[in-house]
């Protein structure tokens, strides 16, 4: 729905009714929306070992969970470790795993979890052979089976620039126990990289600050890549022989992942009935010179996941916006955007204008904003897009002089000392998710309630 003021209210109130409801009085018009999730044990103190900063002295990863399975990784000084994990059960953490002697590739312990419980809480550490080393503690919770409905609560940033570092955004959205967090591209910044060791000494230097060494142990992580993670807006035949097949390789090292249709970076992610998530990959298929944002076949690929997806929310992670920006921005940059591709975003949202549900999440303009994907009178004027972070990099400070028609944007976010999350809150029986702009301080600067 669009966010007029008759839906915004009626979002707000079935919110409120929900929060202060007295639990005695049966009113059957009041909404009950779908069940929070429970509360989980607290830390875990029995981990083997002994924390060491210098053998793991970069963050551990949990990638892309499913309802049973999990991708965890660890980049270490180790040429083997253990792997440790434990599964909450009541007020308590009990063995569930142990998996010795995983060989280290590159510097990075990796092994994918299989055989989990859907929506349960666990924790892992990993360890040196002997068990006398440990990294710090890693949480996670798994998807929700496919029959499965409750509230679930995400985060999202992107931009991991230097400006920011040592990123407290990721820090706070640790802190909040999410089902998940959207890392929408460039968490690195590996302008002028060549070689492997380039890129491993670039994402050495991003694994080993303190937000995302938070962040990796906090919850597990969902990433698409933009350019920075190869080079300033790179075009491919511009690239040395083999450069971007190394920076994928140490990208997906680094950021464990599932492989998407034909091994591509593209994919999908489904938390029961209540979300499916759908990964872009906005830079790896525009081809020479750029003609296309992605490949026809991705394109297609989306299209139907989304008009096909039994989730009651559709999120697309796109790097790139689809928004119409140019009431704001003109033509500026216009071709590192979706509308820099007319034909192509036509056919998108002329192919996802009836889906119901639908939320787009993105990041890349180094400022923070929700904003409808069209203006009025646009076939997508009634899809809501959020553009989270950034959470390091230098913010863009332009739309803040921005003095024209801004109902397209009701959010912009653009303070120069201001590095922001994105917080989501997903409730599937009302049909409303809750955006909300967090500082570094975890402060709420802006909140959105959306009816979709």
């Amino acid at each position: 729905m669009k966010l007029n003021r008759r839906n915004f209210v009626l979002a707000s109130g079935a919110t409120a009714l929900m929060a202060c409801r007295d639990p005695e009085v049966q009113d059957s018009a009041l909404p009950s929306g779908s069940p929070e999730r429970g509360p989980e044990p607290g830390p875990w103190t029995q981990a083997p070992g002994q924390a060491d900063p210098s053998t793991f002295a970069w963050s551990l990863q949990v990638g892309d969970v499913g309802p049973d399975n999990a991708i965890c990784s660890c980049r270490c000084t180790l040429e083997s470790g253990t792997l440790h994990l434990v599964r909450a059960e009541g007020d308590d953490w009990v063995e569930d795993q142990e998996v010795p002697d995983v060989q280290a590739v590159n510097g990075v312990l990796r092994h994918t979890l299989e055989g989990l419980e859907p929506d349960t809480a666990y924790r892992l550490v990993w360890t040196s052979s002997d068990g006398s080393l440990r990294s710090p503690i890693g949480r996670f919770r798994t998807a929700l089976d496919a029959d499965q409905d409750r509230v679930i609560v995400f985060g999202a940033t992107s931009c991991l620039g230097y400006t920011g570092a040592p990123w407290p955004t990721l820090s706070h959205a640790a802190e909040s126990e999410l089902d998940f967090f959207l890392l929408g591209g460039d968490a690195v910044y590996a302008d002028g990289s060549v070689t492997r060791a380039d890129y491993e000494a670039v994402w050495d230097e991003a694994m080993s600050r303190q937000g995302l060494v938070d962040l990796g142990a906090g919850t597990s992580l969902v990433v698409a890549w933009d350019d920075h993670e190869v080079d300033n807006d790179w075009y491919e035949e511009d690239l040395a022989e083999g450069q971007l097949q190394t920076a994928i390789e140490v990208f997906r090292e680094r950021m464990p992942q599932q492989e998407g249709p034909g091994g591509s970076l593209y994919r999908s992610l489904k938390w029961g009935r209540t979300l499916e998530v759908f990964v872009l990959d906005c830079r790896g298929e525009r081809g020479p010179g750029w003609p296309q944002m992605m490949s026809p076949e991705q394109l297609q690929w989306l299209i139907e996941g989304v008009q096909d997806s039994s989730a009651r929310f559709k999120v697309v992670l796109t790097s790139i916006q689809v928004t119409d920006w140019s009431t704001m921005l003109k033509d500026a940059l216009d071709t590192s955007r979706w509308s820099g591709h007319p034909e192509q975003r036509q056919a998108l949202l002329e192919g996802v204008a009836e889906v119901e549900g639908l939320l787009w999440v993105t990041g890349d303009m180094h400022f923070g904003a929700l904003s409808y994907v069209d203006p009025e009178g646009g076939i997508a004027a009634h899809q809501v897009e959020v553009m989270a972070g950034p959470s390091g990099s230098r913010v863009n400070p332009i739309p803040g002089f921005f003095t024209g028609d801004s109902s397209q944007y009701p959010h912009v976010i653009a303070d120069v000392d201001l590095w922001t999350w994105c917080r989501f809150v997903c409730d599937a029986e009302l049909g409303t998710i809750l955006v909300e702009f967090r500082d570094n301080n975890n402060a709420i600067v802006a909140s959105e309630i959306l009816a979709l």
